[in-house]
Parts: C-alpha cells; sequence; structure tokens
C-alpha cells in the first residue's frame, strides 16, 4: 500500500484507504504499479545526478554533502518501494 499519494504527494495515507483523500486518486492495484514506475525512475535519475556530481563539483566537502542528500532520497525510496 502507498504511503504518499502519486498525484498530489498527500502524506496522510492509512494502510485501509483506498483512495487519496485530498485527490481522489485510486492507490490500489493500477495506482501501485504507475507509482513504481515513477519510483524507479526516480532512483535511476538520482545515479545519473551522482555521477553528475562526482564529475563536476570540484570541492570534496561540498561534493560529499550533494552526495549524501542524494544518497538519502535514493535510500528512502527503495524504502518506499518496499512496502508497495
Amino acid at each position: 500500500m502507498l504511503n504518499v499519494c502519486p498525484r498530489c504527494q498527500n502524506s496522510e495515507i492509512e494502510v485501509e484507504d483506498n483512495f487519496c483523500k485530498i485527490c481522489g486518486l485510486g492507490l490500489k492495484g493500477k495506482a501501485a504499479a504507475v507509482t513504481t514506475a515513477l519510483i524507479e525512475h526516480e532512483l535511476q535519475l538520482i545515479q545519473i545526478r551522482k555521477c553528475r556530481i562526482e564529475k563536476r563539483v570540484t570541492d570534496p566537502e561540498e561534493r560529499q554533502q550533494l552526495l549524501a542528500v542524494l544518497e538519502a532520497h535514493y535510500c528512502s525510496l527503495q524504502s518506499l518501494m518496499q512496502q508497495l
């Protein structure tokens, strides 16, 4: 089950909810599949951003900070994927 609505980003989703209380999106079945695809795409984009940062950011401290933020986002998305 989703924890965040893929359409409106409503984070007040309960396990038993079939629809988002904000935008009305169905949260089961096809919506979960679409969410999985969107998360997979975002994970790919994060990998691309990491490579670009490693190549373009010359200040080691700044590079490390940026990579840490991306890694945290990557981990949170992976966690969300496991819950679907």
